[in-house]
């Protein structure tokens, strides 16, 4: 069977889209695709890899290499479903995609602009957010990507790319306890016998705070100096030895005044025969 084909009349044409093959004028892609099936005898996605493409098939734009859609004369940016929240991704695109953007960083406008929309599609979509954070809540993050995640924090705290507000915090953390949000003290005590601002999280941590002040045994001493991690029930927990002392005799002890689970004080005793330190564990009754 034959199949006969006939262009259509064409009007006047002024402006428009020019074939690169013939140089004739058309008013839109769809005109021109016509003419390029039916004059030329070409695919009009092949007409546009090698005329707009210099001969290379574009991919996706966020760097997964993967194959990108035509359709309306042109092809899209993005594979269907990458930029939509939540949108599932191999290792390997994940992979290809952190390599495309290492080194590139965002505007910060580009950065408020974002983060102006999630907000406001969080506050839209609350059922969505409570999903997304309990799918976060379930992802492990391995101890090289906390490190990492720690050091780049103090990198930007340091270089002034991140600023803590610690006045706002101050508020929000006073906020909560009028409002009754958490049966702890909260406040800041310095020292008399260094000088340095302590957050406080109960009555009782003053009470040990003034204790050292007035000890004339004791050189120095620090509140919530370092954080360990341990893993209970399957989840990693993340928390904070109560106090270190420096007596005089150069003598270094971590005290435990908060009851904890034996995990834990396990490993703040391990911390302490690493280093040559002595655990202590006090009460109010050590202070009276």
């Amino acid at each position: 069977m034959v199949y006969n084909y006939f262009m259509p009349k064409k009007k006047n044409v002024v402006e428009g889209v020019t074939c690169k093959i013939c140089d004739e004028l058309f008013a839109d892609k769809k005109g021109l695709s016509y003419h390029i099936k039916i004059s030329h005898g070409v695919k009009f996605i092949d007409y546009v890899i090698k005329y707009d493409y210099d001969g290379v098939k574009p991919t996706c734009s966020c760097g997964c290499g993967g194959e990108l859609s035509f359709f309306g004369g042109k092809f899209t940016s993005f594979i269907s479903g990458h930029q939509s929240l939540g949108a599932k991704r191999s290792d390997e695109t994940r992979q290809k995609i952190s390599e495309a953007h290492t080194g590139k960083t965002n505007s910060a406008a580009s950065n408020e602009k974002r983060s102006l929309s999630l907000k406001k599609h969080h506050e839209e979509h609350p059922e969505h957010a409570q999903k997304i954070s309990e799918a976060n809540k379930e992802k492990i993050v391995t101890d090289d990507t906390k490190e990492l995640m720690s050091t780049t924090r103090k990198n930007k705290i340091a270089t002034g790319e991140i600023v803590i507000n610690r006045d706002k915090i101050s508020q929000t953390v006073i906020r909560r306890y009028v409002e009754n949000k958490t049966n702890n003290a909260l406040g800041t005590y310095t020292s008399t016998k260094t000088n340095k601002i302590c957050n406080f999280y109960s009555a009782n941590d003053v009470l040990f705070m003034q204790k050292f002040d007035n000890d004339p045994d004791i050189k120095t001493w620090e509140h919530r100096f370092m954080v360990l991690e341990c893993v209970e029930d399957g989840k990693v927990h993340r928390f904070a030895p109560d106090f270190h002392v420096e007596r005089n005799d150069n003598k270094h002890q971590i005290v435990q005044v908060v009851a904890t689970s034996s995990q834990k004080r396990d490993l703040i005793i391990e911390h302490c025969k690493k280093h040559g330190w002595e655990y202590v564990s006090m009460s109010l009754r050590d202070i009276v």
